[in-house]
């Protein structure tokens, strides 16, 4: 058992060594309760602050076991235009977001090439977990 026991402290070490962001400031913190205590919810109850902690702490959590994934057909629902939708796509990408189903992109250009009659209404959208 103590390949699980090592596995299970070295998850906590990577938890431990998060920076949890405040869900009343959205700003990253070293000591969320600290940060509570001083500034987001010094007025309130410990008991108040210890349910916020709870709250981020299990915010952080969620965002760290869910994938950072994007459908890129849901970014054509959400933007129209292929030049909006390519930009997108590169600011996911930069912030190591994974994009599905990317149309192909030739190296020499900058939009991938699209047919007369091919639109972003005739891509049907993905209902999956972002």
């Amino acid at each position: 058992m103590p390949l699980k026991r090592s596995v299970t402290v070295q998850k906590r070490a990577i938890m431990d060594s998060i920076k949890i962001h405040c869900l009343q400031c959205y700003e990253p913190q070293e000591d969320i309760a600290l940060h509570l205590a001083t500034v987001c919810l010094r007025d309130s109850t410990d008991a108040e602050r210890a349910a916020e902690v709870q709250r981020a702490e299990a915010s952080a959590r969620d965002w760290i076991r869910n994938p950072r994934v994007w459908d890129f057909r849901d970014v054509c629902m959400l933007l129209p235009d292929r030049g909006s939708q390519m930009a997108m796509v590169k600011e996911l990408i930069r912030l190591s977001f994974l994009v599905s189903n990317q149309p192909h992109m030739d190296p020499g250009r900058e939009a991938p090439s699209s047919s007369p009659t091919s639109s972003s209404a005739d891509i049907i959208p993905s209902h999956g977990k972002k």
